[in-house]
């Protein structure tokens, strides 16, 4: 098997597993031969047998940036190729590992979105480092710079509010290493005992769908509101935000916990008693949470921003209702929003849905 085809295993692998990647969200690399093969910005790492997601970055460009310390250098893709290099790329040059993965798994996630964080210092595992949260690009690079700049080898990152980072210079250490953190930082659905919910490895489960159920039955007529038809999310986790009652008091005041959850879902809750609310309103919302009945979702809605809700549930069903969490802050958000990189970011991930 060539390097580039076990690499392109693991991205299936883990981009088909949603407690691990969610739509476009992650990005693996590896260098080679004086280039960064990371993926491209939008593609989804579960099409990585199907279709070319990984984009060629000259590697020495990007050290040598990083090394006058110009965090605000923007890599460009070599000749060849259409692709955007994903918005971490320089995240994973400054990973002195050949191959490197950044993956929004959701029990570590679980963990990073507590205001009380992991504390890793006197952690079993070795070579890991919590990194503060920080705006993806030049600010997060500088962060993680930081980190690797501390006192041994760092190989496992831990993103505030955002993921983790894994590198290893073969593939085997590389899934070692991502099953060794998942192990280390595994959350149970809160009163739930499943494969999801308790997971020994990377490889236990492909579907990652908690069985928390809510309070209510599901919805399953439409509404119509102003001419424009929005239908119940028939899926019986994600429709408990709005039924049940433990969930739905998070929406207002812990909705804005990590990068892709603002950039798909936007930076707060549409949340309603009545969808004569809804009706009142002069723009067609996304998607809305009808108190009692469900989440209740336009055409507009893609399965990129069903997966981002369904992440959202998973990372709530993992919290005790005592559990504070750290939301990103007004200038946090502002960060990620009319952001050119994201823009695209998401135009791409609509494409590939």
């Amino acid at each position: 098997m060539s390097l580039r085809e076990s690499v392109t295993r693991f991205c299936v692998q883990v981009g088909s597993d949603p407690l691990l990647v969610q739509a476009g969200g992650g990005n693996v690399s590896w260098k080679e031969q004086g280039v960064l093969w990371i993926k491209g910005s939008g593609m989804w790492l579960a099409d990585a047998a199907d279709r070319d997601v990984f984009a060629p970055v000259d590697l020495n460009a990007i050290r040598q940036a990083l090394a006058a310390g110009a965090l605000s250098y923007k890599p460009q893709t070599m000749p060849g190729s259409d692709l955007r290099p994903s918005i971490e790329t320089l995240l994973h040059g400054l990973m002195p590992h050949r191959f490197v993965a950044h993956l929004h798994a959701v029990e570590p996630l679980a963990h990073l979105v507590r205001r009380r964080l992991p504390d890793v210092s006197d952690s079993d595992m070795e070579g890991l480092a919590l990194v503060p949260y920080a705006t993806p690009g030049a600010e997060l690079a500088g962060a993680v710079a930081k980190a690797l700049a501390g006192s041994g080898e760092v190989h496992s990152l831990l993103l505030a509010n955002h993921g983790v980072v894994v590198g290893a210079d073969d593939m085997e250490s590389l899934q070692a290493r991502l099953d060794a953190l998942l192990r280390r930082f595994a959350a149970p659905v809160i009163g739930t005992v499943s494969p999801a919910s308790s997971r020994p490895s990377s490889r236990s489960s492909s579907t990652g769908a908690s069985t928390r159920a809510p309070s209510a039955p599901l919805a399953h007529e439409p509404l119509i509101l102003n001419g424009t038809e929005f239908t119940p999310l028939l899926q019986r986790g994600v429709h408990g935000l709005a039924t049940d009652p433990a969930l739905y008091s998070r929406l207002a005041r812990d909705w804005a916990l990590y990068p892709d959850h603002v950039v798909f879902l936007g930076p707060s809750p549409l949340c309603v008693d009545d969808p004569a609310a809804v009706a009142e309103m002069n723009s067609v919302p996304l998607f809305f949470f009808l108190a009692g009945r469900g989440v209740f979702v336009s055409s507009a809605f893609g399965l990129a921003h069903q997966l981002q809700l369904q992440c959202y549930h998973e990372v709530l069903s993992r919290q005790l209702p005592s559990e504070p969490l750290r939301t990103l802050d007004a200038r946090e958000v502002a960060g990620l929003l009319d952001w050119d990189a994201e823009r695209y970011r998401q135009e791409m991930a609509a494409r590939t849905s």
